[in-house]
């Protein structure tokens, strides 16, 4: 989140709505004063398609936040869920002239490690040191990891790092849509990446989790293991795909597909126990026309298209 002041300040960019919230830090966590939502436009699929259409977004839900807590602010940081991104788990290592590790040996190790070539297309936007490994055997992979280097006594400093590319098209458009939504850009942070800050513990990330977001559009991968993130993936699936496949599997509008979702989904058939009948509208049929289908139906075409996005996740 980007630092205004004494507050930070972070818009979310989504497929179906814009967020802006204004958080400070209290006792060493973030609170929230302030929010705003506005409805997504120019957005498909995770992706800023009409600059236009998405600054005013952003502009509506900068206004409602500010109304929210009377708090004028400038720069943030927008979240970004490409599904084009590309990710690489690199080491760099160095070797230590003065056998204690200063600040200059870690920025030089890091700086080894980011030495990667990039297309012209893309960009780096997220480089994660991961761990710190003092001592590396060049045979046996065996080293001394620890959480911070820097004062240690070592020959040798290895940093794993994750790098995340993403490409200039749509970097250029966040960058250009705050612009028109008349704020200034701080940084562009991988989706992923922000939600694990608030949702995973550092003990979940050192024994190993996987973190997914389901969007409207898109959903997004974050693996931890060892305490780092060592994968990230977007793909262009989300909760708008069920909703679609409802909607053509029972021949009903999206809106009457989207109400049967949230009030009687469910992710897998088996969690069904007893089958029931649910009346729908059906599309260019009268209200007093009455249609039902079951509930079992119902789950088994949203788990279908579930598992199809965890097969292109795959």
């Amino acid at each position: 989140m980007a630092r205004d002041d004494n507050f930070f300040v972070s818009v979310d960019v989504g497929s179906r709505k814009t967020v802006v919230l204004l958080a400070e830090e209290v006792n060493g966590r973030l609170e929230v004063f302030g929010h705003g939502v506005s409805e997504s436009f120019g957005v498909k699929k995770g992706l800023i398609n009409d600059v236009k259409l998405a600054a005013q977004s952003i502009k509506e839900a900068a206004k409602k936040a500010y109304l929210s807590c009377n708090t004028d602010f400038h720069h943030v940081s927008v979240n970004i869920s490409d599904p084009h991104l590309t990710v690489i788990n690199r080491e760099g290592q160095i070797f230590i002239a003065d056998d204690e590790i200063s600040e200059q040996d870690l920025n030089a190790a890091i700086k080894t490690a980011r030495a990667v070539p990039t297309p012209t297309n893309k960009q780096v936007i997220n480089s994660v040191s991961n761990c710190y490994t003092l001592d590396k055997d060049p045979i046996t992979h065996q080293g001394v990891v620890v959480d911070q280097p820097i004062g240690q006594e070592a020959k040798t400093l290895e940093v794993a790092m994750h790098i995340v590319t993403v490409s200039n098209q749509c970097v250029n458009a966040i960058e250009q849509s705050v612009r028109e939504g008349g704020l200034g850009l701080h940084n562009i942070v991988l989706n992923s990446m922000a939600s694990s800050e608030a949702y995973i513990a550092q003990d979940e990330k050192d024994s190993g989790i996987c973190l997914i977001d389901i969007g409207a559009g898109v959903t997004n991968f974050s693996v931890f293991t060892k305490g780092g993130i060592t994968y990230s993936a977007v793909i262009q699936n989300g909760g708008d795909q069920v909703t679609q496949d409802i909607a053509d599997a029972f021949d009903t509008s999206f809106k009457e597909a989207e109400q049967l979702k949230i009030e009687y989904g469910n992710a897998q058939a088996k969690a069904i126990r007893e089958d029931k009948l649910i009346k729908f509208q059906q599309i260019d049929e009268p209200k007093e026309v009455e249609h039902y289908l079951s509930h079992q139906s119902l789950v088994e075409v949203i788990e279908q298209s579930t598992a199809t996005a965890t097969r292109e996740a795959e």
